[in-house]
C-alpha cells in the first residue's frame, strides 16, 4: 500500500481535514498534503504523533494492511533515498561543498558526485 493513500484514508477515518490534521501536529496543511500524495514522508516524530491520533501502529501506518509484504518497506526506502537525492542536488545548487553535503547525508563523496551525475 502506497503511505501517502493509507494516512488519506485513515484522515478521513477519522473525520479530519488535512486543516485539522495539520493543526493537531503543528504542521502546515501543505505538509500533510504533500504525505497524502507521496511527496515527502513525515518524520519519526510525526509518524509517533500520527499513530496516537488514529490510534494505531506506527507499522500500521507504514506498512497499511501488507505488515508481511516487504514491499511495503522496499516503497519506503525508495521514497527516502529519492528525496535523498532532492536534497543532495538542492545543496549543491546553494553552491555546498561535495565534501560538506558528503558529511551532512553520510555518503561518500564518490557516492555524491555519482548522485550530481545522474540524468533526470
Amino acid at each position: 500500500m502506497n503511505i501517502g493513500k493509507h494516512l488519506k484514508t485513515l484522515r478521513e477515518k477519522n473525520n479530519l481535514t488535512q486543516e485539522q490534521l495539520a493543526d493537531k501536529l503543528f504542521v502546515s496543511r501543505s505538509n500533510v498534503s504533500k504525505w497524502e500524495r507521496n511527496i515527502s514522508l513525515p518524520d519519526a516524530e510525526t509518524l509517533l504523533e500520527l499513530s496516537k491520533i488514529f490510534n494505531v501502529s506506527v507499522d500500521d501506518i507504514l506498512l497499511g494492511n501488507n505488515k508481511n509484504d516487504s514491499s511495503g518497506v522496499l516503497n519506503i526506502y525508495k521514497q527516502i533515498e529519492k528525496q535523498k537525492k532532492a536534497v543532495i542536488k538542492k545543496l549543491h545548487e546553494l553552491n555546498i561543498s561535495i565534501e560538506q553535503i558528503a558529511k551532512a547525508v553520510e555518503l561518500k563523496e564518490e557516492e555524491v558526485k555519482a548522485i550530481l551525475n545522474e540524468k533526470k
